[in-house]
């Protein structure tokens, strides 16, 4: 029984300290921005933001999502899997975006860090 313990400890201490790491790969998800789908493109500073299926591909302002980061400098691409996505706001920086999204009467917004890709709620 003691050892049953052990292994369902370490277990759970190896699955809390993998959660909290600085694990950027945790917010990718390669199927995300892989897409085929039409999609909206925003540029700030060395990031491209894409937003997929927008609802008018002249004037939209209300995207499907995914929303994908992709980073010049590094290479490196990283999705949310956000829907019903209202605004993308880049700060003057280009350090962060302001993402808008909404389902019925709520809405919520989410600060991204483009660097990182880390969002807060």
């Amino acid at each position: 029984m003691n050892t049953k313990f052990s292994i369902l400890l370490s277990l759970a201490i190896l699955v809390f300290v993998t959660a909290c790491s600085d694990n950027k790969a945790v917010m990718v998800d390669s199927h995300l921005c892989k897409s085929e789908l039409p999609f909206t493109k925003l540029e700030a500073g060395a990031f491209t933001i894409k937003i997929f299926e927008p609802n008018d591909a002249i004037h939209p302002d209300v995207w499907q999502g995914p929303l994908c980061i992709s980073n010049a400098k590094t290479g490196s691409i990283c999705g949310f899997d956000l829907s019903l996505i209202k605004s993308v706001t880049p700060d003057r920086n280009n350090s962060y975006i302001d993402v808008g999204v909404f389902s019925s009467s709520s809405s919520w917004s989410y600060k991204i860090e483009l660097g990182a890709c880390i969002s807060k709620k």
